[in-house]
């Protein structure tokens, strides 16, 4: 097993500092494994109830829980495999032509424990802390109070936090004090450009590296490799990549719930829940070392009801009941069920890249311009895709050249349509003795046939359909079932 160590000499670029290691002893080796065990791993769980009165409890639990670690099954094998992989710098011009050379090749023959051996390449890390497992810490608290007969309420909120989840790390950043370069840092080392900024090889064999060997390389704090990242968390190998990741990662979730609940009485069963929640995720910048929590694409309020309702006509009922058979017949064992859902829009991502800040390993938000509001279009009964847009383009503005943005993905303040639904079950229940009875039924989604709207395109740069709304949910549809129970 092989991995990137920060602390050792790469002959092949001039003695920096940052080269391929291998586990065990030996000139290369680490002297051991790359990674430190952990054995701290401490799960305890906590619940307790009080009952206030005899219509009244109060409940809390709490616990710490863990995941599978964040590792894949394929070990790192730099140095006994090899796959070269070049990529354009600019994101346009070619690293290399057929017709008048050949594909860059290595002439080192495998297996091959060079410390130098992936250079010019991008190489992975296996962080020292990968054996740690990601944790979860819940908590909650619940007050159940019945109300009246057969009628209760439960407000309860929960809350986690979780740690030491798999994170995408970039090890190897241009600094952001050289963004000074402007387009010149998309120039060749060995360009007119990079000596009038005073900036050359930093060792010999830098000008090269194919597909590796701009201004903007140059100033990597290890310009002998493209990119320095971590591993992957696919635990299981396949096709992803291997090693471990960074365990740097961390989510946070916050949620009120109240739910209402009338049991079967009078022929008439009711759910009903509220909910309000916040998800947050750490989460890469615009620049590789900048970290913020990340609001997460989820309708922040959810309010839904079901309930089911048995008529009350017929035999043994309180309406209708006489011993008339054929009317009996005619309006007894009806029911009606329902479930309705309403929720907020959700957040929405506007893309705005325009410039070249991914050329260069960073990544770029759009911008929003201030006092503007977002929308155009946003009452459904007043939408019609033909003429509306649901956003407003003049409140947004791509960003260009090496400019950040100011729109972070998942903008709160920026959501889609809300989210409606409702589904609607009429039938009849046929008893043909005490144990045999046949129920037939008609269900219909979106039954009253409105128009739900999907979100909107939000790529800025492409003006002619951003706002535009191009697709819907589906109209009504009916469903008969039959089902005998015995």
């Amino acid at each position: 097993m092989s991995s990137f160590v920060p602390t050792f000499v790469n002959p092949g670029a001039g003695g920096l500092l940052g080269a391929l290691g291998f586990e065990g002893s030996g000139t290369d080796g680490v002297g051991g494994n790359f990674t430190k065990p952990w054995h701290k791993g401490f799960g305890p769980r906590l619940g307790i109830a009080y009952q206030i009165d005899s219509k009244t409890v109060i409940r809390s639990s709490g616990g710490i829980y863990y995941a599978e670690a964040n590792e894949s099954s394929n070990p790192i094998s730099n140095g006994y495999t090899n796959t070269p992989t070049y990529t354009s710098p600019d994101g346009y011009t070619q690293v290399y032509n057929l017709a008048t050379g050949t594909f860059p090749q290595t002439s080192a023959v495998l297996p091959s424990l060079n410390p130098s051996f992936l250079n010019g390449q991008s190489i992975v890390v296996t962080p020292a802390n990968a054996d740690r497992l990601p944790q979860t810490i819940t908590w909650t608290t619940t007050i159940q109070r019945q109300l009246a007969h057969n009628l209760s309420f439960d407000a309860t909120y929960i809350g986690s936090k979780s740690t030491h989840l798999a994170f995408s790390t970039n090890y190897n950043p241009m600094p952001l004090a050289d963004l000074q370069y402007g387009n010149t840092l998309l120039q060749p080392i060995n360009s007119t450009a990079a000596a009038a900024a005073g900036i050359f090889s930093p060792f010999p064999a830098f000008v090269n590296q194919t597909g590796a060997n701009t201004v903007y390389q140059a100033l990597k704090p290890y310009p002998q490799y493209p990119a320095v990242t971590a591993g992957s968390s696919n635990f299981g190998g396949g096709t992803a990549p291997s090693g471990a990741a960074d365990s740097s990662g961390q989510g946070k979730y916050n949620s009120l719930q109240l739910k209402v609940n009338k049991r079967f009485s009078n022929g008439l069963t009711l759910l009903g829940f509220y909910t309000w929640s916040k998800s947050f995720t750490w989460t890469q910048g615009q620049f590789p070392n900048w970290r913020y929590w990340n609001l997460d694409a989820n309708p922040a309020e959810v309010l839904s009801f079901s309930w089911v309702y048995q008529l009350p006509f017929g035999k043994g009922k309180s309406l209708l009941n006489n011993t008339n058979k054929v009317l009996n017949a005619v309006v007894s064992g009806w029911f009606v069920n329902g479930f309705v859902k309403y929720n907020d829009g959700v957040p929405l991502t506007i893309t705005g890249a325009g410039g070249s800040l991914g050329t260069i390993g960073y990544s770029q938000w759009a911008t929003s311009v201030p006092g503007v509001s977002p929308y155009s279009v946003t009452n459904p009964r007043n939408f019609n895709p033909a003429t509306s847009k649901y956003l407003n383009a003049a409140a947004f503005a791509l960003t260009t050249g090496f400019n950040f943005g100011n729109l972070q993905p998942s903008a709160a303040s920026i959501r889609g349509f809300s989210g409606k639904s409702e589904s609607l079950t009429a039938g009849r229940r046929f008893k043909f003795n005490e144990r045999m009875n046949l129920e037939f039924s008609v269900d219909a989604i979106n039954p009253f046939n409105f128009v739900r709207w999907s979100n909107p395109a939000t790529n800025l740069a492409s003006p002619s359909t951003f706002g535009v709304v191009t697709a819907a949910a589906i109209g009504r549809e009916l469903q008969i079932n039959a089902k005998i129970n015995f």
